[in-house]
């Protein structure tokens, strides 16, 4: 699963456990954000034949939060 910010890539999510769910965590630098909208995109990018798909997605600004 590809990560984009504004449409620019922030690398990949290492694979998750089949016919599961695996935990994540990622920071989105101030660098990388823009004034206004700043899209999140998750691009799969392997065969479409794969089921996919994320749940509970939270964005905080409070770098210690536990979520």
């Amino acid at each position: 699963m590809e990560l984009l910010l504004n449409g620019l890539s922030l690398g990949f999510l290492r694979a998750g456990v089949r016919d599961g769910l695996k935990e994540y965590q990622f920071v989105l630098s101030a660098a990388d954000q823009q004034i206004g909208d700043n899209p999140l995109e998750f691009v799969q990018s392997i065969d479409n034949a794969y089921h996919w798909g994320v749940t509970e997605l939270t964005v905080s600004d409070d770098p210690f939060a536990i979520i």
